[in-house]
């Protein structure tokens, strides 16, 4: 038999929905690992290293030089690392440092711009077709995630080609 006495009495809630039952919060749980592997690379022209703003893309080399474990149960330093971002004239030292010529560097600087710029287009011309399919011109508006929409008709791709050539 129940005892209904002990139990609490819960009664609606101010807007008039029942009372939710409470769950119990587990307590958090954490991952510690005991050792790492730390892989050595040198830093090489290209990779998918793109500066955001100017300059060369430098990048890892393919392959690595060295790897040594780690025993991470005797580190007791900062956890929360931070990558370190090479500005422009970074980038062309650490170049002229691996025996690039002035021109192959400038060389790989206007094929920066011209990712960038491509990337660039590339974004003005999703973001027309959308505005062209929402019927909207600007102005505020909630945003939406950007996807591809494959489903778009064949007139469309071409109106958008259209517009990215003029």
């Amino acid at each position: 038999m129940l005892a209904l006495d002990s139990a609490p009495i819960l009664g609606p809630t101010p807007s008039g929905e029942p009372p939710r039952p409470r769950r119990r919060k587990r307590p958090l749980q954490h991952v510690h690992f005991t050792t790492a592997t730390v892989y050595l690379f040198q830093a090489a022209y290209g990779g998918s290293a793109l500066p955001h703003e100017s300059g060369p893309p430098i990048g890892l080399a393919t392959r690595d030089f060295d790897s040594m474990i780690l025993d991470l149960t005797q580190e007791k330093g900062n956890t929360c690392g931070s990558v370190h971002k090479f500005d422009h004239l970074e980038r062309i030292a650490m170049l002229k440092a691996a025996s690039y010529s002035v021109k192959e560097i400038a060389d790989f600087c206007f094929e920066a711009i011209d990712v960038r710029k491509s990337r660039a287009d590339t974004i003005e011309a999703l973001n027309r077709k959308r505005r062209r399919r929402n019927g909207t011109h600007g102005g505020s508006r909630k945003h939406r995630r950007m996807s591809m929409d494959t489903s778009a008709s064949s007139s469309e791709d071409e109106e958008a080609t259209d517009d990215d050539e003029s």
